[in-house]
């Protein structure tokens, strides 16, 4: 079992993410679904249809982790899906046995556990080339609540991760999409492996 299950206080919590994590080092552990040093973009595809975050199929709750996850291995980590989402669920950035997702003010939490500094920002700055981790409204917030994605900034172009969860790579500067930027994270090791 993963180590960081045994940090987890509540026996409840703890057996959820023991149940999680059974499932998703199975997705992990096969050719075909493994995210292991791969980017996730199919929020709403096989890796959304197969992978648990809390109760729900990762396509409804995930897109904190998955963002995790893709800085993790744009920054040249051998990153896992499966391990990342036990680090959300050891930190206590899961909401409500993951029904509302993550809380994307403890994104930080997992980054650090990981030994990943980083800067936090409340303010739609996207200008210096790295890595990057936005959360952002949806259009209609109520009903469609929130987004978190991971992207990359060469100095010129973007690149965006997850940002459809169709299985491709957005390229639209995320002042399109995060118009209702909530919070953000700045890799600060992402710049210099960029260049």
């Amino acid at each position: 079992m993963n180590e960081e299950i045994s940090k987890i206080r509540s026996s409840r919590r703890r057996a959820l993410a023991a149940a999680n994590y059974e499932n998703n080092s199975r997705r992990d552990a096969d050719p075909e679904t493994t995210t292991l040093g791969r980017t996730v973009n199919d929020q709403n595809g096989m890796t959304g249809r197969t992978f648990l975050y809390g109760d729900y199929p990762a396509r409804h709750n995930a897109c904190e982790a998955i963002a995790v996850h893709n800085a993790r291995v744009l920054t040249g980590g051998r990153s896992r899906l499966s391990d990342v989402i036990v680090r959300f669920q050891a930190s206590g950035a899961m909401i409500r046995r993951g029904y509302f997702g993550s809380n994307v003010f403890k994104i930080g939490r997992v980054l650090k556990s990981y030994g990943i500094k980083y800067k936090m920002f409340f303010r739609r700055k996207f200008d210096r080339p790295g890595v990057y981790i936005v959360s952002f409204w949806n259009e209609k917030p109520l009903k469609n609540g929130i987004h978190t994605v991971a992207f990359t900034f060469d100095g010129e172009k973007y690149t965006t991760y997850n940002l459809h969860g169709n299985g491709k790579t957005g390229d639209e500067a995320p002042g399109v999409y995060a118009k209702r930027f909530i919070v953000g994270y700045y890799i600060e090791d992402g710049g210099a492996l960029l260049q």
